[in-house]
């Protein structure tokens, strides 16, 4: 938990990211351009076992790729077709 601890610290503050908008600097340093008045430790969010959660959200989330895709909804017990609204 402490490695990933430190790898999160320099993965959010320290080290480049070349996703869209971010142009090769770090996502808090990104933040800060946008105008957010951040500390560091905003960035510094404790690590999450998924073991402890992954169960529990299988069931609820589901990642929707494509339109059209079944989608359980955990609200009516059945699968329904996605439409983007």
């Amino acid at each position: 938990m402490r490695y990933a601890g430190k790898w999160r610290n320099f993965s959010n503050v320290r080290r480049p990211h070349f996703g869209k908008g971010i142009n090769g600097k770090p996502p808090l340093q990104r933040l800060r351009e946008l105008g957010y008045d951040l500390p560091e430790e905003f960035a510094c969010f404790p690590p999450i076992i998924l073991d402890d959660v992954s169960t529990f959200w299988a069931v609820r989330v589901v990642t929707i790729s494509r339109p059209h895709t079944k989608v359980y909804n955990n609200y009516e017990k059945e699968l329904i077709p996605f439409t983007e609204d």
